[in-house]
């Protein structure tokens, strides 16, 4: 029977009280736990969390004859630790004191790696001891190709300090011993770069119940407030007074200077010699532990104040009269930072208060907390903060827990570790009926290699590896690996289906959300992902985008970045302007937060995390998501309108323009039949004409134009857009380097719509007219004109014919008096277009030595003989206006739609002909257009708040669109 086997038998397990010695109420818990976990864990690590301090060696001690181990290897992290548990071993003087054994107990056979091993026949030698101690750089070299011990060297393996385990000299010694049973210990299960620790959580024992059973004292913290430029030194002159403070309230308190380098710790060495009188000693990574252990003594025999301490030091050290902290480097990570505290939060000497940490304020945030500014009281922060961090790391290994993997292309179950998997916060969200958690996800030309389900939590995960060959090399001496993730997670509560895809594709997506979910689905509106934004404080925007909502402005979208970007957010923005795409950064619930949503349903924010984290934030999501409440950022943001969803048109649609996507993409269209491309063209170069005559506000008529190709579309509200006929030919979309279908991409991308009222369809939702005090136009910029002057009849547009006007008593009709007026104006061409599909009334062209200036004239006569208040005749013309903007985008698609409207008419040019027109638009030269509404029933002296607004709306989207001021004329 092995030493360990031999004297199980006589384990004793005494409860430590005031009168007696025995085990701590944590080193029986966590003894008993260790027991608990290997009889039905063999293999599986069992990892025990212990604070700093609560007698972690003597449970790593008192495990081996628990287990009845052969031969036993322990990890250690530092050189000091080393020594510290092989005097442990060789003496059991902490379980002998403790009567765990009674004394005369033969300790066990130990040995001491304190060189590295370098060959077989030195681990042979080492099968003569009971347990073997060693930091894992000398273990480490001792396993390598050419020579190792077996894998059934050791059947337990200790590892002190375990969040060192990650790091690879390490992970390569605990591997080589594949079949020993493994214990982790620490002080904290978590590491500043999130790799994993691996193992159960066998037992936790948390820091407020370590202050329960007083095996930790009150720490404080004391902001050293200084004007000195030289902060050091204001440290040490405030280590000293509380130093000698202390002295004279009777306490037995030595100080620890503590900084980073060794470098540091020479100047600091110094600068504490002259300039106080305490007397310290410099200890670091070079010191042995017979030199740690006189200093330690120095210390206890008065001869020393305290010590200078580099970094390392923090873990293992042991001695209890450490209460006085000089931070002259404070440690930066939660962990370490832990580790440090509990060196001096100890109990278990005479003479002891307060421990007290000395440091300069700063804003240094540690586990999201700010522990170095004024005012934190570390009792409290130091107790919530472990145990947050630890439940945290518990709830991670808990959730991981129920995936199930299951059998891939490739690659082993052991190959990648869950626990390190840590995607992108990013998803595009859809409401859906359900979630198919058995679909799959197959990609031509990509293996899948990784491949989980988590029914409990209603999550899929894949992995996929692709492998090709670059386009530049003929032969496959390169090759290219690429890995991809994906998650999809349906929250029940809400019916919210969450995908991250590594490829972000339209069609992808749409291929996703039809394999995933089950029943109807749809992506969440603009109006609801913006709740998104909900209970965030202290909101700062870096990014803003703003869909403008004017008819052919020339503009689409504009993006506003920097910091406080919502701060250039304007109200009279809202009128042209709608929300676009957003990120910010903000506060929820004490800790800091960024978010992000855009157009097609998409969240995402600044950060990486594990598998449940990035499952909580989902939840988090979907609760605001489908929340009644309204947002308010009470910032400049709010004055960007959100659309909502509708079902109908509400006013009719009179044109469309491209998605902003689309203007920055410039996509490719191909016309094809079967797989042969026949025709290629840029999307942008096709007008977009909206046939009234085939619309009504449930659904709009689109036909997409462009030399003699018309491409029939229909959209609503329900399918989005469609086909308003069976196509011989397919279109597709070339997009980034991907094919992508017409329809999908426009359902993606959709047009944004403009209708009457100046109301806009954009991303499939609706955006209601601007209110009426949103837009005043000045009365005094109306032209009045004295009609009766030119016995004109206000109530008569046009004749149809000569005796319409004969039987109105000869009166001119507006249009005759009109036309009258501009032939007097010696313009170069002059058009009239009235009919069904003008561009405008009259059109008249003139040529200056910069630029062409081009007027359309909309004519609408008044219902009344006099001016009045009538909106209807007045709201009538300016849509008239509004609409002719879809003719004068550019150039060329002005001087093409009046070449067709005049193509078998040239009565229609009043003044000049059609090769005069050619000729004016073929030069190079600016062109400017107005645009005039002609509308007697107007009047100064009849204006009304109502007509204002809508004289000023026709102007403002006439300005934002880039044109000139509207020009009115009326009586």
């Amino acid at each position: 029977m092995s030493y360990f086997s031999t004297n199980y038998n006589r384990i004793n397990y005494p409860v430590a009280t005031e009168a007696t010695r025995g085990l701590r109420n944590v080193q029986l818990g966590a003894i008993y736990a260790i027991g608990s976990h290997f009889t039905i864990n063999k293999i599986e690590p069992a990892l025990v969390v212990m604070p700093t301090g609560s007698g972690k060696t003597a449970v790593l001690n008192l495990s081996a004859y628990l287990l009845r181990a052969t031969r036993v290897l322990v990890i250690s992290s530092s050189v000091m630790v080393r020594g510290q548990i092989v005097e442990e071993f060789e003496t059991l003087k902490t379980l002998k004191g403790s009567n765990v054994f009674f004394a005369e107990l033969e300790t066990p056979k130990v040995k001491e790696i304190k060189s590295p091993i370098r060959s077989l026949e030195e681990w042979e030698t080492l099968k003569e001891f009971d347990v073997v101690v060693g930091i894992p750089n000398s273990i480490n070299e001792g396993i390598n190709a050419e020579f190792r011990p077996s894998e059934d060297f050791f059947d337990l393996i200790l590892v002190d300090e375990a969040h060192h385990v990650p790091a690879f000299t390490w992970t390569n010694v605990v591997k080589a011993f594949g079949e020993a049973m493994k214990i982790y210990f620490t002080a904290t299960p978590f590491r500043r770069d999130k790799k994993e620790i691996e193992g159960k959580l066998a037992y936790i024992y948390p820091l407020s119940k370590a202050y329960e059973d007083k095996i930790f004292g009150d720490i404080g913290y004391y902001p050293v407030i200084t004007d000195n430029p030289n902060t050091d030194l204001a440290i040490a002159f405030e280590a000293e007074k509380v130093f000698n403070a202390d002295k004279v309230a009777g306490f037995k308190h030595f100080i620890m200077v503590r900084t980073e380098t060794k470098d540091n710790a020479d100047v600091l060495t110094k600068l504490y010699q002259e300039n106080t009188n305490l007397k310290l000693k410099k200890v670091d990574s070079t010191v042995s532990y017979g030199s740690i252990k006189k200093t330690i003594q120095k210390l206890r025999d008065g001869e020393l104040d305290g010590i200078i301490c580099v970094d390392m030091l923090g873990e293992g050290f042991d001695f209890p009269n450490l209460k006085i902290a000089a931070i002259h480097s404070p440690k930066k990570s939660l962990a370490n930072t832990l580790q440090f505290i509990g060196r001096f939060a100890r109990t278990n000497a005479e003479n002891i208060g307060e421990a007290k940490f000395l440091a300069i304020p700063s804003d240094i945030e540690i586990g999201k907390r700010k522990l170095y500014e004024e005012g934190a009281i570390w009792n409290d922060i130091i107790k919530n903060l472990s145990e947050e961090v630890i439940e945290e790391e518990d709830e991670i290994k808990s959730v991981l827990d129920t995936f199930e993997k299951e059998e891939t292309d490739s690659y082993s179950k052991e190959d990648i570790s869950f626990y390190n998997l840590n995607p992108y916060c990013h998803v595009k969200v859809y409401k859906a009926d359900g979630v198919n958690l058995d679909g799959m996800i197959e990609i031509s030309g990509h293996q899948n290699i990784y491949h989980a389900i988590s029914r409990d939590y209603n999550a899929v995960i894949f992995i996929t590896k692709e492998t090709e060959r670059p386009k530049w090399i003929l032969t496959d001496d390169l090759i290219n690996i690429k890995h991809y993730f994906f998650i999809i997670y349906y929250d029940v509560n809400t019916s919210l289906l969450f995908i991250h895809s590594s490829i972000k594709t339209v069609q992808f997506y749409d291929e996703l959300v039809e394999e995933f979910a089950t029943g109807d689905y749809k992506r969440i509106s603009k109006y609801d992902i913006n709740k998104v934004l909900m209970d965030i404080s202290n909101p700062e925007f870096f990014n803003i985008g703003m869909q403008n909502r004017s008819a052919n402005s020339g503009e689409s979208y504009r993006i506003i970045a920097g910091p406080n970007a919502e701060n250039t957010i304007r109200k009279n923005h809202s009128k042209n302007y709608a929300n676009g795409h957003v990120f910010m950064k903000g506060t929820s619930e004490g800790s800091n937060v960024t978010v992000g949503y855009s157009s097609g349903s998409k969240v995402w924010s600044n950060a990486y995390e594990k598998i449940p984290n990035f499952i909580n934030w989902c939840k988090i999501l979907a609760a605001k998501i489908v929340s009644e409440r309204e947002v308010k950022t009470n910032t400049g943001f709010d004055n960007l309108p959100i659309g909502k969803v509708v079902d109908n048109f509400q006013l009719p649609a009179h044109s469309a323009t491209w998605h902003h996507d689309t203007f920055s993409e410039s996509p490719f269209l191909h016309k094809l039949l079967e797989d042969e491309i026949l025709l290629s063209l840029q999307l942008l170069d096709f007008a977009i004409e909206v046939k009234k005559d085939l619309s009504d506000l449930n659904k709009l008529a689109i036909d997409f134009v462009h030399d003699g190709l018309i491409i029939p579309l229909s959209y609503d509200f329900d399918d989005h857009f469609q086909f308003r006929e069976i196509q011989v030919f397919n279109y597709s979309l070339e997009v980034n380097g991907q094919n992508v279908d017409l329809l999908e991409y426009l359902n993606e991308a959709p047009l944004q719509i403009y209708l009457d009222d100046f109301a806009t369809i954009a991303n499939h939702e609706f955006f209601a007219p601007p209110k009426e005090g949103d837009y005043q136009y000045s009365a005094d910029k109306i032209l009045s004109s004295d009609w009766n002057v030119t016995n004109t009849d206000i109530t008569r547009e046009f004749y149809k014919d000569a005796q319409e006007k004969i039987d109105n008593g000869n009166r001119n009709s507006i249009h005759e008096t009109l036309h009258a007026t501009l032939i007097a104006e010696n313009y170069d061409i002059i058009i009239y277009d009235h009919g069904t599909g003008e561009v405008a009334d009259f059109i008249t062209m003139k040529e200056f030595a910069d630029k062409i200036q081009i007027n359309l004239y909309h004519v609408k006569g008044s219902t009344g003989n006099n001016p009045g208040d009538r909106v209807a005749d007045v709201y009538e013309v300016c849509m008239q206006a509004v609409k002719s903007q879809a003719w004068t985008t550019n150039k060329h698609t002005f001087k093409n739609k009046l070449l067709n409207r005049t193509k078998l008419h040239n009565e229609k040019f009043i003044v000049g002909d059609k090769d005069g027109f050619i000729a004016l638009m073929s030069k190079i030269k600016i062109v400017e257009f107005i645009f005039s509404i002609v509308q007697p029933g107007i009047s100064q002296a009849t204006f009304s708040p109502k007509l204002s607004h809508i004289l000023a709306a026709t102007d403002d989207s006439l300005i934002n669109s880039g044109f000139e001021p509207l020009s009115v004329i009326g009586s």
